[in-house]
């Protein structure tokens, strides 16, 4: 009896020291270094490209994960925000963020990102849908880039597509792109490229 407890001992630390390896930390969230998520009618098989934590005015907001197809040519930030493949954004809230803070903030950032954007349409849907949406502390946004279609956003339990590839492009310029929101987290996401 006590060998078997000790072998299971063992076996736990031994495996969770595997998985560990598997993940990345940021703070309190683990973010797998693989992922399988479906991208439209498809399952693509992901690989993190870097995870960090978005800071506003010294408080923290959320973590961020960015994943890309396996096999992607991606070697740089320039080619991440550009690609069309399967593409993740993976949010994990720190704090609880009225809908409509979050909707002028990302879509704040998208149009200083992307200067030139004449998305108004597109944007003007993507707030209206992300300020009915208030997120909590732990909850998970996920934004997925879906080749030749645009944008899947799921937000606190919804779900809604932003079709038009531009818009999506620009999610990701805001997020890796020259002129992002943040250029100490645009480092974090790509540093595992």
């Amino acid at each position: 009896m006590k060998r078997t407890a000790i072998s299971a001992a063992l076996f736990a630390i031994l495996t969770t020291g595997i998985f560990a390896a598997d993940k990345v930390a940021v703070g309190k969230t683990s973010y797998p270094t693989a992922l399988k998520r479906k991208v439209g009618d498809k399952s693509a098989n992901l690989k993190l490209t870097g995870a960090g934590t978005h800071v506003s005015k010294t408080l923290k907001v959320y973590t961020i994960a960015s994943y890309v197809e396996k096999g992607a040519e991606v070697q740089d930030a320039t080619q991440l925000a550009a690609a069309d493949c399967g593409k993740v954004l993976h949010l994990v809230m720190l704090r609880d963020v009225n809908g409509r803070d979050l909707a002028v903030a990302l879509t704040d950032a998208i149009r200083r990102s992307e200067p030139s954007l004449t998305l108004k349409k597109e944007m003007t849907q993507f707030a209206k849908k992300v300020s009915k949406n208030n997120t909590k502390k732990g909850d998970h946004i996920w934004l997925t880039h879906i080749p030749g279609v645009g944008l899947r956003c799921e937000i606190a339990g919804k779900v809604f597509t932003t079709r038009n590839m531009e818009f999506a492009h620009a999610v990701w310029s805001n997020f890796v792109g020259p002129n992002n929101a943040d250029e100490e987290l645009r480092k974090e996401l790509i540093s595992r490229l």
